[in-house]
């Protein structure tokens, strides 16, 4: 666990003991909870990412098997329109 979380797990528990809550407290535990969600947040930019090159490389190879196949097509095409002007 980061330091940052374990302040704010410490924080929860003082809270949780005590029955006033000095704006020290709750500075330190929203501190502790943004450096928590931009952790969590630059984990999902990753994920983005990592899955943004996947769909690159995927539609990358669509793309170039379609074209062959196309090509596959017409080269057939060629090969039947000569036999049937023979």
């Amino acid at each position: 666990m980061s330091d940052a979380s374990d302040k704010a797990e410490w924080l929860r528990n003082d809270r949780a003991d005590a029955s006033v809550t000095s704006s020290e407290t709750n500075i330190l535990l929203m501190k502790a909870e943004m450096a928590t969600r931009r952790q969590a947040f630059e984990a999902l930019e990753r994920r983005v990412a990592a899955m943004e090159s996947d769909r690159s490389r995927l539609l990358l190879w669509g793309v170039m098997t379609l074209g062959g196949m196309v090509l596959a097509l017409v080269a057939w095409i060629v090969s039947f329109a000569k036999v049937a002007i023979k």
